[in-house]
């Protein structure tokens, strides 16, 4: 397949994720008049064209643990697709910008696979590998209690427990208080987040792979 024949397709496959023409533009190496040609070719499969500049900041993170856990399974998947974040496509000649676009927008696909009614959406993504190779304002490191990986503010305490052990330890807290009251609790085993299990499967007592 040929360098301008993967542009086209990569490109289509960005509009239909609703990325924004500079990220695209950046990405692909399209022109702004080419990606305008392709958003009016696919004019019944492109749902919505943003307009402004695609986010760069990853302070939604800390707003909201679900999405924050989202993003943690996003960031497992695309280190399996790569080992280290290669994310300056700008620096890199056209054949290495599409290949990094082409393997974006696959982990995205299999992330939508186990994480289907996620609002994390590709451009996010972007933003928090992007955040991460670059040390700006997030670091990735294990759960202490599960060893699932997990997001941190840069400026957090080091030992931050995931959302997952979070809300079981505060489901125990609740269930020692009802048994305080007399009330059966339901006891929970603390073993890491279900999406990172699916992928990476626990060990047989329980503890996920520490990446």
């Amino acid at each position: 397949m040929d360098l301008e024949h993967r542009q086209q397709q990569v490109g289509r496959e960005l509009l239909r994720h609703e990325v924004r023409t500079g990220l695209i533009r950046q990405l692909t190496g399209l022109t702004d008049h080419g990606i305008r040609g392709l958003y009016r070719s696919e004019a019944g499969e492109v749902p919505v064209r943003h307009r402004g500049k695609s986010p760069v900041q990853v302070t939604f993170l800390w707003k909201n643990e679900p999405l924050r856990e989202d993003a943690a399974v996003f960031v497992c998947l695309w280190r399996r697709e790569s080992e280290v974040l290669r994310l300056e496509p700008a620096e890199q000649g056209l054949a290495g910008r599409l290949r990094v676009a082409e393997g974006f927008c696959d982990t995205y696909g299999l992330f939508r696979q186990f994480c289907p009614q996620s609002p994390l959406t590709l451009e996010r993504a972007y933003s928090v590998v992007r955040a991460l190779k670059n040390q700006q304002g997030i670091r990735a490191e294990p759960c202490e209690r599960c060893g699932a990986l997990w997001l941190v503010d840069a400026l957090a305490v080091k030992g931050e427990h995931c959302g997952h052990c979070k809300s079981a330890e505060r489901q125990a807290l609740e269930g020692e208080s009802a048994r305080t009251r007399g009330r059966k609790a339901r006891p929970r085993h603390l073993d890491g987040s279900p999406q990172q299990q699916s992928l990476f499967g626990a060990g047989a007592e329980g503890e996920s792979p520490r990446l």
